[in-house]
């Protein structure tokens, strides 16, 4: 089975990010324009406790398209270092990095650039509807039904299973939730170029699967844990003025979260351009 080295991706993902960072942080500013406008129109509606998980989602809806691009052409820019669009204009992308090189065409990406992009970005809708309606249809019901407090929860829950039993059913659980991460970033190697059932099938087991969870963490945790604490004394200082307070908050952690998220397509960009080209071993 093909696999992947999750320490190189991370490092090269690091390394491609800070390198274009400033032509990055260019062509970001629609999407986060569009994300902000968004949650500030939420919050002026009620928010999510006014309005609910589905019409919040709804409203969302313009910043996931506007995301999914975005997402689909940044792929596209690390690997065959393609300009992004913004505002429908071409964005020439700056001198490449020494450590890069050009690629033209990955053997097995088939789909054409336009494809490539509609099936992206298709992906990327298609999972965040699933997971609406996942919250929406399953988890919201169930939590009208089930006991309110975490200790009456628990212990309707010992009273029916036994631990052996909740064990075995954690450890599935576990199990099908780290198989299946592999769909939620289908939309990587669709902008690739590669097809959907080829990327499912060089996945392989469940190896995998972990080994991009791990990519991601490696991806997300540091920014994170480096920028919250400075996050938290930036709103601090602005409590004068509610209003302001609040934008600049949106503002600051949608930015944060646009950072992971690039570093985390980067390093999955990498893996999988490794993955998708190494042979199956024992063949």
């Amino acid at each position: 089975m093909a696999s992947f080295d999750f320490i190189t991706s991370a490092s090269k993902a690091y390394e491609f990010v800070w390198y274009y960072k400033g032509y990055l942080a260019r062509v970001a500013v629609p999407v986060l324009f569009v994300e902000i406008f968004c949650v500030l129109s939420i919050a002026s509606l009620g928010g999510i406790e006014e309005l609910g998980m589905l019409r919040h989602n709804l409203i969302m809806m313009p910043a996931i398209f506007v995301e999914a691009l975005f997402f689909a052409m940044f792929v596209r820019f690390v690997v065959y270092h393609e300009p992004i669009h913004i505002w429908g204009t071409l964005v020439d992308a700056p001198e490449i990095n020494e450590s890069d090189r050009i690629i033209k065409h990955i053997k097995g990406a088939d789909l054409s650039r336009k494809d490539a992009l509609q099936v992206s970005i298709a992906c990327y809708i298609l999972v965040f509807i699933f997971f609406t309606v996942l919250a929406w249809g399953v988890m919201l019901p169930a939590s009208k039904v089930l006991p309110m407090s975490p200790e009456m929860q628990e212990q309707a829950i010992e009273n029916l299973l036994p631990v052996p039993v909740r064990m075995f059913i954690a450890l599935c659980v576990f199990t099908v939730i780290v198989w299946t991460t592999r769909l939620c970033v289908v939309n990587v190697p669709a902008a690739m170029g590669f097809r959907v059932s080829d990327y499912l099938k060089k996945m392989g087991g469940i190896n995998n699967s972990a080994k991009m969870i791990i990519l991601i963490f490696l991806c997300s945790f540091p920014v994170f844990a480096i920028l919250l604490p400075f996050y938290s004394a930036i709103i601090g200082l602005l409590s004068f003025s509610p209003a302001f307070a609040l934008i600049f908050e949106k503002i600051l952690l949608y930015a944060t979260v646009l950072l992971t998220y690039a570093l985390s397509i980067a390093g999955l960009t990498f893996a999988f351009q490794e993955l998708m080209t190494k042979e199956d071993k024992g063949k």
